[in-house]
């Protein structure tokens, strides 16, 4: 599967790895094979007396492969950061990432906020670590615990590869300090630097899209969905971009695509909720809103925007119902600053059907 996994992306080699138990040592091997003919181009095994030592082993089997497929020494050295600091010596804690990172993919950012938490407790300094930590809460709209995790790792950033530098220094301008042209400029260096990367091309769309440049947005996101088809954060913000220009159909591809790929993204929801609403199609609507009951972190989404929907077809008093379930459900989940915001958005609704005593109650009560 490998091989003709490489092969449909036009790759030229790919890298198996294997580690097993002889006696007290780890014997670690890694081997390129040809994604044309299968051959062997290149191996190496390595040994470690110890469970502890086996990143450093890796890291080590890992420099001597690189010249061993041509890489040149001077190319080896400039990008040759040690595996335990780039990433972490911590096995466990490296093992804890990576099924943080699959499930931030897959199924959310609540699903994947506990593995980011244990990577930490099992090593403090994991600079990456934080990074999908605050990655989460930022998607999840809380800003102050996303700002705080960026920060964090922006203070560990002499630690990572660097391409992880590109990454925590766009995240820290991004949402720390809100200089979002020098956000921009790393991301687009980032880009240059690692063309294989979905993430610059992701964030610097998202960018584009706070500023209200759809179609720049739309290009960049669309980039970052064909170089990561499997990321249900892409697909979501793909879904997006494409509503927001009037793509309809195409947005509905997306989303059927990513369901085809067992993908389960808040967003994909939220936005194809969004498409059935502008196409009155009252079923799909309420297939989404079923999807989303009972989901801590996913169900106070789509109840803020039936509210929103019950409000715009005059029916205020249902919607305030769905307020505050919406509102009562971010608490539950523990997004007290996700909820906060639901009580302001109720606010400017008030505001907007000629209720200011109500708004002024709404907001009062968002700042407790």
């Amino acid at each position: 599967m490998a091989r003709e996994v490489c092969q449909r992306v036009g790759g030229k080699a790919y890298i198996r790895g294997s580690i097993a138990s002889l006696g007290t040592q780890y014997v670690l091997g890694l081997k390129a094979v040809s994604c044309q003919d299968g051959n062997t181009l290149a191996q190496q095994l390595v040994t470690t007396a110890r469970k502890e030592k086996v990143l450093a082993a890796l890291d080590q089997a890992t420099s001597k492969l690189r010249v061993r497929l041509g890489e040149s020494l001077a190319s080896v050295q400039k990008f040759d950061v040690p595996l335990e600091e780039a990433t972490t010596s911590s096995l466990d804690a490296l093992t804890a990432f990576s099924l943080g990172r699959r499930a931030l993919a897959t199924e959310g950012e609540r699903a994947a906020i506990p593995y980011f938490k244990r990577a930490i407790e099992l090593d403090p300094n994991f600079a990456l670590a934080y990074t999908g930590l605050g990655t989460a809460y930022a998607n999840l709209r809380e800003s102050d615990l996303a700002k705080e995790n960026y920060q964090k790792a922006y203070d560990l950033r002499s630690r990572v590869s660097a391409r992880e530098q590109f990454a925590i220094s766009a995240y820290y301008y991004n949402d720390v300090t809100g200089e979002l042209d020098k956000a921009d400029q790393t991301y687009e260096l980032y880009a240059k630097a690692y063309p294989r990367n979905w993430v610059p091309h992701n964030n610097l769309g998202g960018n584009y899209a706070a500023l209200g440049q759809w179609d720049n947005a739309l290009a960049e996101v669309r980039e970052a969905a064909r170089l990561n088809p499997d990321s249900g954060i892409a697909l979501g913000a793909l879904v997006e971009c494409d509503a927001r220009v009037g793509r309809y159909q195409d947005a509905k591809d997306t989303y059927q695509q990513a369901v085809s790929r067992g993908l389960d993204y808040s967003d994909l929801h939220y936005f194809r909720y969004a498409v059935a609403f502008l196409e009155g199609d009252g079923a799909e609507m309420q297939r989404q809103h079923d999807w989303a009951a009972g989901k801590p972190g996913r169900e106070d989404v789509l109840l803020s925007t039936q509210s929103d929907t019950e409000a715009y077809a005059g029916h205020l008093a249902r919607g305030r119902e769905l307020s505050r379930r919406a509102t009562e459900s971010a608490h539950n989940a523990g997004e007290n600053e996700t909820a906060a915001k639901r009580e302001l958005n109720d606010a400017i609704r008030e505001v907007e059907f000629g209720y200011p005593q109500l708004a002024r109650d709404e907001a009062a009560s968002a700042c407790v």
